[in-house]
């Protein structure tokens, strides 16, 4: 029977439908019949005696490297629910932290393991004195001498250290306490909040881009909030932590801060550096910032990265991307990570290649001479 053509141009459209179609429910199957990633639970106990809840999580095949996730600064768990408040009982009240959650997900998909800890302000809120950030930096360090004696990672050279938020400042703590350097370290925000609010004019302070291009804020609302916190910071070292628990707190002046808000850390971040940490542990960083992070703002971030310019340190990247907020609400993120890290792998490579080959030449050369 001889179809018109018309009515061919119907059949061949349909066929070539079923075919997307057909090829596409293979897919689905396809990738519903995946392996899931193996979780191993497990606790790590710290250099207190506290002891936290920790997890890795590994991809089906090899992994590509172990990632050691270091969490912002609200309480989170070691699953990426987060703790900001709690009951009279001292039970968090958690819920999920998108981010967290995602990292979890998306890094193992890519072909990492990723090993994450309960912060100990989530898994003992009302303990007093709270955490400083050299704690949490001993903290990690503890979930990775876990990691090598669990045999789950062969040693410090064989992971990455990925810092978001407050754990960029903690990160570049941890690379000091570790016997070998990291592959690499990344940082999710700016690796500090320093300032100098006492001989720092508000136009220097690192808020002010954020205030004005994301936020519209004028001079005058800007100076207005600059002092608030240059007084804060500026009575902070007049008080305890007693008075900052029960009296700041309590009343709400001069600001509110989080039932979770540590005195120590508080005090420590404005005069924290990170950059002498990096440029002795000479591994390679990724510091990548959201262009409109309102917490770790763009401008501190470049700080970082311009002041290991000036050191004369050639392995570290800048990384902006367009749009993006505190939170990492994009997933380019993951993408900016995977792709680093796997130059960083061809550059290391290369590296070798290029030794041993003078090795050989220098072998060579000797026997020539009889040495």
């Amino acid at each position: 029977m001889k179809l018109s053509r018309s009515l061919q141009k119907k059949v061949f459209k349909w066929l070539i439908v079923s075919i997307i179609i057909a090829c596409s429910q293979v897919q689905t199957v396809a990738e519903t019949n995946q392996p899931s990633p193996t979780v191993i639970e497990f606790t790590v106990k710290t250099f207190d005696g506290l002891e936290l809840p920790a997890q890795i999580i590994q991809p089906p095949e090899a992994p590509k490297k172990l990632l050691v996730f270091i969490m912002g600064g609200t309480p989170c768990d070691q699953k990426g629910n987060i703790g900001g408040s709690w009951d009279a009982n001292c039970v968090s009240e958690a819920g999920p932290y998108d981010l967290y959650v995602r990292f979890l997900k998306t890094m193992p998909a890519k072909g990492y393991s990723v090993a994450t800890m309960a912060k100990r302000n989530f898994t003992y809120p009302c303990t007093i004195p709270r955490p400083c950030l050299d704690d949490f930096a001993r903290d990690i360090h503890s979930l990775i001498t876990e990691l090598k004696e669990r045999k789950l990672v062969g040693d410090e050279s064989d992971l990455i250290l990925v810092g978001h938020s407050e754990g960029s400042i903690v990160a570049t703590k941890v690379l000091p306490l570790l016997k070998e350097h990291p592959a690499a370290c990344i940082l999710l925000g700016s690796g500090s909040l320093a300032y100098n609010f006492k001989t720092q004019s508000w136009q220097d302070w690192y808020l002010v881009d954020h205030m004005r291009r994301v936020s519209g804020m004028g001079d005058e609302e800007i100076i207005n909030i600059f002092n608030l916190f240059k007084r804060i910071h500026v009575e902070l070292p007049t008080i305890d932590e007693d008075t900052f628990e029960n009296v700041w707190k309590k009343n709400g002046d001069p600001a509110d801060f989080a039932p979770w808000e540590s005195y120590r850390c508080i005090m420590e971040f404005t005069g924290y550096d990170p950059v002498p940490n990096l440029l002795k542990s000479n591994t390679p960083v990724l510091i990548c910032i959201g262009q409109n992070d309102g917490a770790m703002p763009m401008v501190l971030a470049e700080r970082t990265y311009k002041d290991l310019q000036e050191q004369g340190f050639k392995k570290a990247t800048f990384k902006v991307i367009e749009g993006e907020v505190h939170q990492y609400k994009k997933d380019d993120v993951f993408t900016i990570i995977d792709q680093w890290i796997c130059l960083q792998e061809e550059d290391s490579r290369r590296s070798k290649v290029t030794l041993g080959g003078l090795i050989g030449v220098e072998r060579m050369e000797s026997c020539m001479l009889g040495v």
